[in-house]
Formats: structure tokens, C-alpha cells, sequence
């Protein structure tokens, strides 16, 4: 590629735009916003003995044993404990959730590739806040911190399959061990795959991405067949049997998969317009003017010259999937699915924080070939500005020679005058 095309390269990928942030610079961002969200979401919470429900048994730190874990599909969870120690207070839970959580974040940010300030605080603010993690400390405390480990491991996981080389596999081990302290976050894992493929919609080819998104599928898939051979053979093990299996898709068959998918679509368009919380109907409202903005975007991007036509087919077919995807705890778990497990029915609004990040000129544009480098008009907004008009400046005027400067006569030049002489005397005198 020579340096004309490289240039072009430059101006088209928006690499003139700017220097990409230093992953110091963001992971302190996340960490200080993490803390600064978690602080005026759960504070009170951290700095009291709130105590409800569950968690009036620890008071005292009332140890239900590895047995009550085995069976309910938890088994990871005495494990941590054990790493955390026989402990309670609220402070701890407290530093515990921001840690996971900022290391959460972080992976979100790098997936989503979230490049602005202002992006990485708002989806920090968005992922602390969510009402599954309010809800959870509510009633649960004690195991705030042990759900913020879960969504971490499901980021890894989402993070290492959407990955090259052999970094995909390595993403099992934290798909199985998130399974094993908290069941309902594999769905975030599975949510934040679909929107990592939809994002690189944007610049990678369309089979790569169809090859990621299947990839996705599989390891997930294969994880969570892992998890559940080694939650029955703990089990048989432990010799206890496998608690609220009922409640889950295993116990419904495959026949109602297809009943299960439709409800679970429904009940997420019926969550986004009933009126719930303090908010009442500002908050349908507010999903309705999110939809808006997203299909105005949506279809700002799909009328780009600059994005293939396979991907924007693969991008409407993804964006259809997104009410499953954000829903899929109703279909995992459709017996025992609630607030508590619906984490990802709120990523609606991490969508929209990309969304923003996509009306960034620098990250509209795809990738070209060698080919198309040279021919693809470029966008308005990164036209070149053209060069200055240089006014020619009047060439010097060179002086003429003095007067006493001129060369004498020739001697042809004297015979000349007294020729013309001779030959005219005749003509007189006649």
C-alpha cells in the first residue's frame, strides 16, 4: 500500500480524528465512576445493617452448607465464601461489589468499544444502577457482591469468545463458574455477545462476523451443557438431589421452546410501556423516545454507502433478536423469573450509549479493500479541505540599458547609407 492509499486509509477510518485512549486512562475512568454510581445507588446500604428477608439469617452469618448450594445449582458460591471469610459487614460487600463491578465495566467498555468520556461514565452509572443489582441488596445483601463476581465472569466469558485464537475456549471456565454462583447472569453473557457482533457490524467483513456469532452460540451452548453435568454430578456426590429444575427450561421441553420465545418478546414490549417505579408514566415515555432515537439510528446506518449489504441484512437480523436476547431470563428460568433475574432487560440503555458512540464520523465508516481505497467518494464531513488559492505574484521587470550602453554601428551598417547616397546623386543632377 503506498503512501497515497495509506493516507486515504487514514482520512476513511478516522484515524486523523484522533489517538485511541490509553486502557490506563479508561480503566481508571470506569474504576472512579464505578465508585462515585455504586456510592449513591448502594451507600446507604453500605454503611448500614439494612437487614430483610434473607438476610436476617446473617446476622449471625448463618452458613446454610455446601449442601442447600449443591442443590440449588450455586455451588461456587461457598468456595468464594470461604475466600471472603465468615464475615458480614456491609462495608466489605460494599468494596467487594465496586471491585467486580469496575472490572464488569471495564470489560463492557472494551467489548462495546465505548471510546468517549462521557460514554464510559454513563454506562458505568447504567450498569451500577441496575434495578436487579437494587433490588438484590435490598433483600439479599450478602450476596451483592457475590452477583457482581457473576456478571464479571459472564463479561469474561462474552469477552473471550468474541476473541481470536484460542482466547474463545478459555472463555468456558468463567461461563461455568458464573453459572455456578448466580444462574440468570449467563443471559447478560449471551446479551453482550449479540451486541458485540452488532457493534463490529459496523467495520468488519459479514462472514466474520456470522463466524463470531456462531462461535458465540456453541460456547455458550457448551458451557452451559458443562455446567449442568457438573452441577448433577456434584450432586450425586454430595447425595443430594437437583432443586427448582422444575422452574427451568430443562423441565419444560423442547415443544415449548417456541411458545416460551413468543411469550418472553411479548412480556419485554409489555415491560418497556407499564408504568413501574417511582417514575410512573415518565418511564414509558422514556422508552418510547429511546426506541425512537434507536430506530432513527438504525436507520441512519443502514442507509450509509459505506456499509456492505450483507451487513446490514446481519444487522436488522440481530437488532430483531435483541428482545430475546434482553429477555432471555424468562426463557431460561420461565418458572421462576423476576426482577431479580432480569439484569439484561436493561441494557436497553447500554444500546442507546452505543448508539451515541456511533455518530462519531470516525466510527461510521467500514473497511476498504485496496481496490475501493482509491475509488469510494468519502464522506461530507471527512472531505479534505481544499488548499488555499496561491495568487501568481508578477515576474520582476528587468531595467533596460543606458543610453551610452549601445553597441556602435556595424561597418555593413555605415556602407548601407552611402550606397543609398550614391545611387540617388544621379537621380538629382538629372
Amino acid at each position: 500500500m503506498d503512501a497515497l492509499m495509506e493516507e486515504r486509509w487514514d482520512t476513511l477510518t478516522g484515524v486523523n480524528f484522533g489517538q485511541e485512549p490509553s486502557q490506563r486512562r479508561v480503566f481508571v475512568t470506569v474504576l472512579a465512576a464505578v465508585a462515585v454510581f455504586a456510592l449513591i445507588t448502594h451507600g446507604f446500604l453500605f454503611a448500614n445493617e439494612f437487614l430483610s428477608h434473607d438476610s436476617i439469617s446473617y446476622f449471625t452469618y448463618s452458613d446454610w452448607g455446601m449442601e442447600f448450594y449443591a442443590g440449588v445449582g450455586r455451588f461456587f458460591i461457598p468456595v468464594y465464601d470461604t475466600c471472603k471469610g465468615n464475615v458480614a459487614a456491609p462495608w466489605l460487600t460494599g468494596m467487594l461489589f465496586i471491585l467486580w463491578m469496575s472490572l464488569a465495566s471495564y470489560l463492557v467498555v472494551q467489548l462495546l468499544e465505548i471510546r468517549s468520556l462521557s460514554g464510559q461514565i454513563l454506562l458505568c452509572g447504567l450498569l451500577c444502577s441496575n434495578t436487579a443489582l437494587t433490588l438484590t441488596g435490598a433483600t439479599y445483601i450478602y450476596c451483592l457482591d457475590d452477583y457482581a463476581l457473576s456478571l464479571f465472569l459472564a463479561a469474561l466469558g462474552a469477552y473471550l469468545f468474541c476473541g481470536e485464537g484460542l482466547f474463545p475456549l478459555a472463555g468456558l471456565l468463567p461461563l461455568i463458574a458464573s453459572l455456578a454462583l448466580y444462574q440468570p447472569y449467563f443471559t447478560v453473557g449471551v446479551a453482550l455477545c449479540l451486541l458485540t457482533v452488532l457493534c463490529r457490524t459496523r467495520y468488519v467483513g459479514f462472514w466474520k462476523c456470522v463466524w463470531t456469532g456462531i462461535r458465540c452460540i456453541v460456547l455458550s451452548a457448551a458451557g452451559f451443557v458443562i455446567y449442568y453435568r457438573l452441577w448433577a454430578m456434584i450432586c450425586e456426590l454430595s447425595g443430594v438431589s437437583m432443586r427448582r429444575t422444575e422452574d427451568s427450561l430443562l423441565s419444560y421441553g423442547t415443544d415449548t421452546i417456541r411458545e416460551l420465545l413468543t411469550k418472553a418478546n411479548i412480556d419485554y414490549f409489555l415491560f418497556l410501556i407499564t408504568p413501574a417505579g417511582v417514575l410512573g408514566i415518565v418511564l414509558p415515555l422514556v422508552h418510547i423516545g429511546l426506541l425512537a432515537l434507536l430506530v432513527h439510528e438504525l436507520l441512519r446506518t443502514l442507509s450509509s454507502p459505506y456499509m456492505p449489504r450483507g451487513n446490514r441484512i446481519l444487522r436488522i437480523g440481530l437488532v430483531c433478536l435483541i428482545p430475546t436476547a434482553f429477555n432471555a431470563s424468562a426463557v431460561l428460568i420461565p418458572g421462576e423469573a423476576h426482577e431479580l433475574t432480569a439484569f439484561s432487560r436493561e441494557l436497553l440503555y447500554v444500546l442507546a450509549v452505543m448508539a451515541m458512540e456511533e455518530r462519531e464520523p470516525a466510527l461510521t465508516v467500514r473497511k476498504f479493500t485496496a481496490e475501493e481505497l482509491m475509488t469510494a467518494p468519502l464522506p461530507e464531513e471527512l472531505m479534505p479541505k481544499p488548499a488555499p488559492e496561491v495568487i501568481p505574484q508578477p515576474a520582476a521587470i528587468i531595467p533596460k540599458p543606458a543610453a551610452a550602453a549601445v553597441a556602435a554601428p556595424s561597418p555593413e551598417a555605415e556602407v548601407m547609407p552611402q550606397s543609398a547616397a550614391v545611387m540617388s546623386k544621379p537621380a538629382a543632377e538629372t
